[in-house]
């Protein structure tokens, strides 16, 4: 989940000083936040960068999409605020048969 919305259902304090980024489970198993920039590198550190980033995320447009493309992934699908789960599962479920039905889908929605 996001930053924000981990920090909200966890109760932290001083959730206006955090920055966008995933909160993740770390190695001893306690909530980790891990910030948007390390985060986009590490999607992208692979010998073949992604085509396509899907965050399923509260505000994962604004930064952590941006800088994964900036990273090297050619798309990112994202989510600019808050959204309904099941709408958000639909959407990209549906967005997942159609590009498995059409390999030049990306292509032609983004004129490319």
């Amino acid at each position: 989940m996001d930053t924000h919305q981990g920090a909200e259902l966890l109760e932290w304090t001083d959730v206006e000083k955090l920055r966008d980024g995933m909160l993740l489970s770390g190695e001893s198993g306690e909530p980790e936040i891990v910030e948007a920039e390390p985060l986009a590198e590490a999607l992208t550190a692979g010998k073949q960068p992604p085509s396509l980033v899907v965050f399923n995320l509260y505000h994962s447009a604004a930064r952590t999409a941006a800088l994964t493309v900036a990273s090297g992934a050619g798309a990112a699908l994202s989510f600019q605020d808050t959204f309904d789960d099941r709408a958000a599962l639909l959407f990209i479920g549906d967005f997942y048969l159609q590009q498995s039905e059409s390999l030049d889908l990306i292509r032609r929605a983004f004129g490319a």
